[in-house]
């Protein structure tokens, strides 16, 4: 199923996003809202300012994940 439409319901959780620090990369569990066509990301739910916001207009949603070799990620 794929989705290009802002008719989204909100979806909040965790998800697992690649963080870069200089040389290093290391993935970092952040909890994560998307609201149409926002999603954003902070470390804890409790947090009150947001860490980061992706633009999402014109991103295709799917539900379909072959090909990515890490649950919970996204690209």
């Amino acid at each position: 199923m794929s989705v290009a439409s802002p008719f989204v319901e909100k979806k909040t959780g965790y998800l697992v996003k690649q963080s870069k620090d200089g040389i290093r990369t290391s993935w970092k569990r952040r909890y994560f809202e998307l609201e149409w066509p926002h999603l954003r990301y902070k470390k804890d739910p409790t947090d009150a300012a947001w860490g980061g916001t992706y633009l999402c207009d014109g991103v295709i949603l799917t539900d379909e994940l072959e090909g990515i070799a890490r649950p919970h990620s996204f690209c």
